[in-house]
């Protein structure tokens, strides 16, 4: 059973949305301030949180996200009443994963939640599998696992990487040297969007912060104005087994 943690001062909200989790097999946690937040982050097992954008108490939303964005690659989604398009980017650039504006259709968010966690699971899943193939994307000298949802720098670091970067990454991996608009890019990695919506500006730019510091000697993206993205490297799909895989792995992970 997964273990999703919800931060929201709001208790009557707290109770309906944890009825329904329940309702679909999900274990809840409840806090209502940040200090408690971050207390059962650091004691319990959390797989996924839901976050509200607006607490009372020592730290907000926005502070605690990024906190926990600085130590953790737990999924998050937002949660908030404020239908703004600058808070909708300054989450993503907090490194939320998801924008939810209430209220919300519940379906909505336990199609974010799954999603989410299906991404996650993955990587724990294969890690103990040794005698698999996984699926990799070869370009430049990096390497991006699909399988273990791992990236892996030409210089052979792990590269830490929320889901929404991960997805963004692998998307535009699978269209290589063709030009994907906003719109295109946020149907793939099932983003919602609004026609002023900048959650694919705000991934781009988080990651070409990642792989351009890393000393990547070959330009990789490509902006094309009023219009998308391109992916301008070669790619390569390859099957490796997971031994040669792990032989590849250091310890060190970069943020």
């Amino acid at each position: 059973m997964n273990t999703i943690l919800l931060v929201d001062d709001d208790v009557q909200f707290c109770e309906s949305i944890q009825s329904t989790l329940i309702k679909y097999g999900y274990e809840l946690l409840v806090s209502h301030n940040s200090d408690d937040a971050e207390s059962k982050i650091q004691n319990e097992k959390i797989d996924l949180i839901l976050l509200n954008w607006i607490l009372q108490g020592p730290k907000d939303g926005m502070t605690l996200c990024k906190n926990i964005r600085e130590k953790s690659n737990i999924p998050i989604v937002i949660l908030t009443g404020i239908e703004e398009e600058v808070d909708r980017i300054v989450s993503l650039e907090m490194g939320a994963d998801y924008y939810l504006t209430k209220p919300f259709n519940t379906r909505v968010l336990i199609a974010h939640i799954r999603a989410l966690l299906r991404r996650s699971l993955n990587t724990s899943l294969y890690a103990i599998v040794r005698d698999v193939e996984y699926d990799v994307y070869e370009f430049v000298g990096w390497k991006l696992n699909i399988t273990t949802r791992t990236v892996l720098s030409a210089h052979k670091k792990i590269i830490k990487m929320t889901s929404a970067e991960f997805t963004l990454l692998q998307t535009l991996l699978m269209h290589p040297q063709r030009v994907l608009t906003r719109d295109q890019l946020l149907d793939f990695t099932h983003n919602e969007s609004t026609p002023f919506d900048r959650s694919v500006d705000i991934l781009m730019s988080r990651l070409r912060a990642k792989i351009e510091k890393n000393n990547t000697p070959v330009k990789i993206f490509t902006t094309i104005r009023n219009t998308g993205y391109l992916l301008s490297c070669k790619v390569h799909r390859i099957k490796m087994p997971a031994s040669d895989w792990e032989s590849l792995l250091p310890s060190e992970i970069v943020a």
